[in-house]
């Protein structure tokens, strides 16, 4: 089935919470919160700043946005009891793919609104900053996903030797009845995550996954750069300069991951480039930067649509929150 944008916008009102956008009982996913406030600028401009700012308010102190926020408890897999993380509203303590820079920038273009999106700039730039203290420690320059849940594509096939390096002892507690391998692996993450208190940069180094994913660094850098571009028109020149300087460093490390016309990804722990065909090895191109791939293999649509913004979005169900999102998002 193909939704049209009134159908998209259908599913969003279904899903509507009030401040931000879910499946009743399921957590607030970054993800999907981001496209949704892109979709809703237009018709909804501060039904749209609300559903941005409710993610950013789970923002924490290191700096960190969460992929999941948990508005209410719920024993669904993963279920907000497996995190333990302290927060005041529960949230995971996975981070969240950096795309709000370039969502802000849109929506500000958009709906414009000098205060909110002065308030959303700076928590997006610490956001951004912590990717370098916190997944980059020997300044690369790149930084690296820590769970294959931060990639946005969980089951793309760049992850599977480095995710079949995780144990799947002692974590059966926290599976669902019938769990699958991967599932037991994704949880001895969290465990793990969980036993070194979290907020610390050490998580990186005690960390059995640890790949720099060209597609999600791309990310980064076109969210730095739209968030300088918004910085300047703001007047807020420190912060514009920061984010361009972690872009451009970015950039600089990405032509190490370059070979045959795509960027490859990296798993950190051997040192080695991971030889896949997927639409994370030239999602790059959306930050601009050349490439000479196809979007081949696993395709997950958000990513796919990002690369060829007049694919169909027929690839997910009707009822799938975020392909409505994208649908009406990315019009």
């Amino acid at each position: 089935m193909t939704l049209n944008i009134a159908q998209a916008m259908d599913v969003l009102s279904a899903a509507d919470q009030g401040a931000w956008t879910a499946a009743e009982g399921a957590p607030q996913e970054a993800l999907t919160s981001a496209f949704v406030a892109l979709a809703l600028s237009v018709a909804h401009p501060d039904r749209a700043w609300t559903e941005l700012e409710s993610l950013l308010a789970a923002q924490w102190p290191d700096g960190m946005v969460p992929h999941l926020v948990y508005h209410q408890p719920t024993d669904v897999f993963p279920a907000s009891g497996l995190w333990v993380t302290g927060r005041p509203v529960t949230t995971s303590g996975l981070t969240a793919l950096p795309i709000l820079g370039h969502v802000l920038r849109r929506l500000h273009d958009t709906a414009p609104d000098a205060a909110r999106a002065r308030a959303a700039l700076r928590v997006i730039d610490r956001w951004h900053g912590w990717f370098g203290t916190h997944r980059d420690p020997k300044g690369t320059g790149l930084f690296a996903l820590l769970h294959p849940w931060e990639s946005g594509r969980p089951g793309a096939p760049e992850w599977a030797a480095a995710f079949a390096r995780v144990p799947t002892e002692g974590v059966d507690a926290y599976l669902p009845a019938g769990a699958s391998p991967a599932q037991a692996r994704t949880v001895w993450l969290i465990e793990r995550f969980r036993s070194l208190g979290w907020e610390t940069p050490e998580l990186h180094d005690n960390s059995p996954f640890r790949v720099v994913d060209p597609g999600a660094n791309a990310l980064l850098i076109r969210s730095c750069e739209d968030l300088a571009t918004l910085a300047d028109a703001l007047d807020e020149p420190e912060l514009a300069d920061g984010n361009r300087l972690i872009a451009e460093r970015a950039r600089a490390a990405m032509d190490g991951l370059m070979q045959g016309g795509r960027y490859l990804p990296l798993d950190r722990i051997t040192g080695q480039r991971i030889q896949t065909a997927s639409v994370g090895t030239v999602l790059p191109v959306w930050a601009g930067m050349p490439t000479e791939g196809q979007v081949e293999g696993l395709a997950e649509p958000w990513a796919a649509a990002l690369v060829a913004p007049g694919m169909r979005m027929d690839m997910a169900p009707a009822d799938d929150i975020l392909t409505a999102a994208l649908v009406a998002g990315l019009r």
